[in-house]
């Protein structure tokens, strides 16, 4: 039996991760006495996560040279009755090193918090040859330093806390990196969701960001490989990676009244095996009423509040297409909850559709004028929040479907792609 032990573990992205590296019965063991579970299952090998990474060390009867020099093990391999803990966080946070940070070894690097994976992720740039490294932690040890002393010498800022984590996705340690005007690249070992708080605020600064997803399939892998006692082509963290993201993350509509979004969406999500979400029909349930005849009533102010509560409560949604209201864009708040977890389309409507309309039942939108104000408006909003632009000229919607298609796949090896990049940007 193989497994994932820890505390609590309902969104777990570890059994997936396992079960697309080898066919194997992968289970998830929540336990609030580690020891004890482990002495009473006939496991071959397990995972350990938050928060046994350092109590079930002493448990263990071999310790690879990790987990000596860091205190912290995340793997246990039971042979022949005895436990064997390994440290695979620092093998996979060495890898990610070598693909992404700057070469220098001198480089200036700033670790947010003092926990369990941050010892791990110290060990491993020490390991690589980089000596410039401060700590910042809500408790300081002697050696480190409070969270609000940090300061703008840093070229690269690691974040090793749970903060941000769902269900708390919308926490950040920090709110305006504006100030830290060094810093030139972030990385977040937080994977769900894909992309945190965090890391959209140090991206509207321009930071390139890094997010744990990378970290999360490279340790499973080495702890599969030790499972195993195998070896993978290290081409198998990019198809496990981009296979993880394709079947976790979401696909937001955003555009014009008109422009086809819920029509689209259903057919997405039958293409992709997605499940499928209007934000509108979310608020009609919420307000027992059309979103027309809503706004009549209680005025476009009222109904912008509830569409922002429901496209709250919409993105916590894993693998679903997520049709939005023609002017969620405006909303900065609800559109950084929809993207931190996925991939944003915004389809263009062409003004040579609009003479095709029939416009009707909308209460601000009742001719082709209102229409292309609107556009003007917030063409450049919509171009903001997007990942993916499908410019619609046409009512073929096979042909929309391939492109997006194309576009979200492209998307897809891109954010395996851009981890290389991270640096140069």
């Amino acid at each position: 039996m193989y497994g994932l032990i820890g505390k609590m573990l309902k969104h777990s992205l570890s059994k997936p991760i396992h079960e697309t590296v080898r066919p194997m019965d992968y289970r998830l063991i929540e336990t609030a006495d580690p020891a004890r579970t482990l002495s009473t299952l006939r496991f071959t090998g397990v995972n350990v996560t938050y928060p046994y990474k350092r109590s079930l060390v002493d448990a263990c009867a071999i310790r690879d040279d990790n987990v000596k020099a860091t205190g912290v093990l995340n793997t246990i391999v039971n042979e022949n009755g005895l436990w064997h803990a390994y440290n695979t966080d620092v093998d996979a946070f060495r890898s990610l090193i070598q693909k992404a940070f700057p070469p220098s070894k001198d480089t200036s690097v700033g670790i947010l918090g003092n926990g369990a994976t941050a010892l791990s992720i110290h060990y491993a740039l020490t390991c690589e040859g980089y000596h410039n490294i401060t700590v910042y932690a809500r408790n300081p040890a002697p050696h480190e330093r409070p969270l609000d002393a940090l300061i703008d010498t840093h070229a690269v800022l690691i974040h090793t806390t749970p903060v941000g984590t769902y269900p708390n996705q919308g926490d950040t340690l920090i709110d305006d990196f504006t100030p830290f005007t060094n810093v030139c690249l972030l990385v977040d070992v937080v994977y769900n969701p894909i992309k945190t708080r965090l890391m959209q605020r140090a991206e509207d600064a321009g930071i390139p960001t890094i997010g744990g997803l990378f970290m999360l399939v490279a340790q499973a892998i080495e702890s599969n490989q030790r499972f195993f006692k195998t070896t993978y082509d290290a081409s198998v963290i990019e198809t496990v990676f981009k296979s993880v993201l394709k079947s976790t993350i979401n696909l937001v509509l955003i555009g014009l009244p008109f422009s086809g979004k819920s029509h689209l969406g259903r057919m997405l999500g039958d293409r992709f095996k997605m499940a499928f979400i209007d934000v509108d029909r979310q608020v009609e349930k919420s307000v027992g009423s059309s979103v027309e005849s809503f706004i009549e009533t209680h005025g476009l102010d009222a109904f912008r509040a509830i569409e922002h509560t429901a496209a709250n409560k919409t993105a916590i949604a894993r693998h679903a297409v997520i049709a939005t209201g023609g002017g969620l864009v405006e909303n900065d708040d609800a559109m950084r909850a929809l993207k931190q977890h996925a991939c944003v389309v915004y389809i263009n409507l062409d003004e040579t559709l609009m003479d095709t309309i029939r416009f009707h039942s909308r209460p601000h939108v009742k001719t082709k004028a209102d229409l292309l104000a609107l556009k003007r408006a917030r063409h450049n909003r919509y171009l903001f929040h997007a990942d993916i632009t499908y410019d619609k000229s046409t009512q073929d919607a096979e042909r929309a479907l391939a492109t997006i298609e194309v576009k979200f796949h492209a998307y897809i090896d891109y954010q395996w792609t851009k981890l290389e990049r991270a640096w140069d940007a």
